[in-house]
């Protein structure tokens, strides 16, 4: 899973000063877990691409961000699916933060799997730096 977070004062293009890149990195060859139909597959961010303002912390599969409102870009792939959904979720708090871009990603049949990409963005506000 790829994670990009921009400040609101613009796109991700013109705001670079606020940018952060987080990623579920695995040595090659490794698989990404088993998803199950009825549970949610948890993607473990461990690795801290990019930050260009000293923004974001991450330890434990959390990520802290300072205080603000920001944009949300990530990506991660179903391989062998049908449908996939995806969420940034507060464990903290206990809810969704932002939903897979419309909803649910389709492989092109139901009865063979096929590898799907889903997209999340959206925009989540954190009032204190607290770890997500």
């Amino acid at each position: 899973m790829n994670g990009l977070f921009g400040l609101p004062s613009g796109n991700i293009q013109d705001s670079a000063a606020g940018l952060v890149i987080l990623q579920d990195r695995k040595p090659q060859g490794t698989y990404g877990g088993t998803p199950v139909a009825s549970a949610w597959t948890v993607h473990t961010l461990n690795t801290k691409l990019y930050d260009s303002g000293d923004y974001c912390s991450l330890a434990d599969n959390k990520f802290t961000m300072v205080p603000g409102i920001w944009e949300i870009e990530a990506y991660f792939i179903g391989v062998q699916t049908y449908e996939s959904k995806g969420r940034l979720y507060d464990a903290n708090d206990l809810q969704v933060l932002v939903w897979t871009n419309g909803d649910t990603a389709h492989g092109t049949s139901e009865y063979s799997g096929h590898n799907v990409t889903c997209s999340i963005f959206g925009v989540f506000a954190n009032a204190s730096s607290k770890a997500i």
